[in-house]
């Protein structure tokens, strides 16, 4: 059974800074949306989405390698294929530094299964 939609991790980066933002381990989730939105348009390499699997640096999969200097990335792109973390695996969202005092904000966005 779904328990309700919600924010499962946020934050927001310093200015100029890589800004790194994983769920927690441990519950089994339902991944509906990850958001990521730079406060100002960028000059940063890509956004990336990883899955650090629970079985091991072998079953890591980068999900998503951003396109180089844009202001916000959705994962999924189509917001239709929501998707599965295990307990042991982890959802890590890496926003690369902007440039000048541009911060990025990230959200996680699912449910717990």
């Amino acid at each position: 059974m779904y328990t309700s939609l919600k924010r499962l991790a946020s934050g927001k980066g310093l200015g100029n800074t890589n800004y790194t933002l994983s769920t927690t381990i441990g519950k089994k989730l339902l991944i509906d949306e990850v958001v990521v939105a730079y406060s100002a348009a960028p000059t940063q390499t890509g956004v990336t989405i990883a899955l650090d699997s629970g079985l091991g640096a072998d079953y890591d999969a980068t999900l998503l390698a951003g396109t180089a200097n844009a202001r916000y990335t959705v994962y999924p792109v189509d917001l239709k294929t929501p998707f599965i973390l295990l307990e042991n695996d982890s959802l890590k969202v890496t926003a690369p530094a902007g440039g000048g005092v541009i911060t990025a904000t990230i959200s996680i966005i699912g449910r717990e299964l």
